[in-house]
């Protein structure tokens, strides 16, 4: 083999190599990204802090890559407050047994909740009890849902439509 040809391979392995070093960086970069927007940082997850709040279900957003739901709670004055709770996504809400079924507009729940830091009205739902008594936990450990399609008290008809588009403000 000449020493031009030997130069041209020596020459494409390096550039293999140096593009295969690129392909890892930016992939690294994209995971790390990918883990911080999924983060739960904004939440103080202490257990001092959980707090329950109690109303009715005003909306529920099934999306990707996290799902929310809105309660309506009363306020000190009577007026009602609106919370946001946010959920993981469809997927992984679906392996612990909630179902786009589950939480209907309409439903009295109490969610026990990691408020937002800034201190907001949302949180990020560690257990949700509906008012027949039936609850959901994230892990997976509660007591099982009701089978979809089956009601429970104050849960409305199916056929409602799908999330719409997230509103402005929302975390």
């Amino acid at each position: 083999m000449n020493t031009l040809t030997g130069q041209r391979q020596q020459g494409r392995r390096c550039r293999r190599a140096v593009l295969a070093s690129v392909a890892l960086l930016v992939g690294g970069a994209v995971a790390g990204l990918a883990q911080a927007h999924h983060s739960v940082a904004r939440y103080d997850l202490s257990d001092k802090v959980r707090r329950n709040v109690s109303g009715t279900v005003t909306k529920l957003e099934w999306q990707n890559p996290h799902s929310w739901f809105f309660i309506d709670v009363t306020g000190p004055d009577g007026m009602p407050v609106n919370w946001s709770i946010e959920l993981s996504s469809p997927g992984a809400l679906r392996r612990t047994g909630l179902n786009y079924d589950s939480i209907k507009p309409g439903d009295q729940v109490t969610v026990e909740l990691a408020p937002i830091k800034d201190g907001r009205n949302a949180g990020l739902a560690v257990a949700i009890k509906w008012a027949d008594g039936h609850e959901w936990r994230p892990t997976g450990q509660a007591s099982p849902l009701p089978p979809a399609g089956q009601q429970g008290p104050g849960q409305q008809a199916p056929g409602q439509q799908g999330p719409g588009a997230p509103d402005a403000g929302t975390p």
